[in-house]
């Protein structure tokens, strides 16, 4: 695959920053993909995540991030009389990207101080979120709408102005 700005890197391993915008964290020893709604510098792919397809294959991807990104996606939107699930559908869409075992790190405002101070924030988390896209744990199986796999590997907090206003979650996918 040819990506804008990313030069020639001796190596498989592939990270991806989610909702990149203009300040994509790319690692070393990595090919870095920044994928955003909107064209920028360090934007290698434009997707409207949660409501097209992410435009990589499938099994593609070791590290994937979200910082600051996870909390604009809505859970639920109405469409011409149908309903959109665009949070349960990034979920899927970068689970299919990545391969067993890869990592998905993601940061969101976890206090009220921190959710509420951006008007642009539609989906406030629970602390154990994650498990609503864990396999074992799921009632929505059966139903088709969670379609990936993912155990959690880590949650913790950071703190900005208050010692809880970031959350920290670190899952792994399971495929197989």
């Amino acid at each position: 695959m040819n990506y804008k700005n990313l030069g020639t890197i001796d190596t498989e391993l592939i990270h991806v920053e989610l909702g990149c915008g203009d300040n994509r964290r790319d690692m070393n020893g990595h090919e870095n993909i920044g994928i955003d709604v909107v064209e920028g510098e360090s934007v290698d792919k434009v997707c409207n995540l949660g409501f097209e397809p992410i435009p990589l294959p499938a099994n593609h991807v070791d590290f994937a991030q979200g910082i600051d990104f996870i909390e604009h996606v809505p859970k639920c939107v109405w469409e011409n009389k149908k309903r959109l699930l665009p949070f349960i559908q990034v979920m899927n869409e970068v689970w299919r990207i990545m391969k067993n075992n890869a990592e998905l790190y993601l940061e969101t405002p976890f206090s009220t101080w921190a959710y509420n101070r951006d008007p642009t924030h539609v989906s406030w988390l629970a602390e154990d979120w994650y498990n609503y896209f864990k396999k074992d744990d799921n009632l929505y199986y059966d139903q088709g709408l969670v379609t990936c796999d993912f155990k959690l590997k880590e949650s913790t907090f950071k703190s900005y102005k208050n010692p809880n206003d970031i959350l920290c979650t670190r899952l792994v996918a399971i495929k197989g």
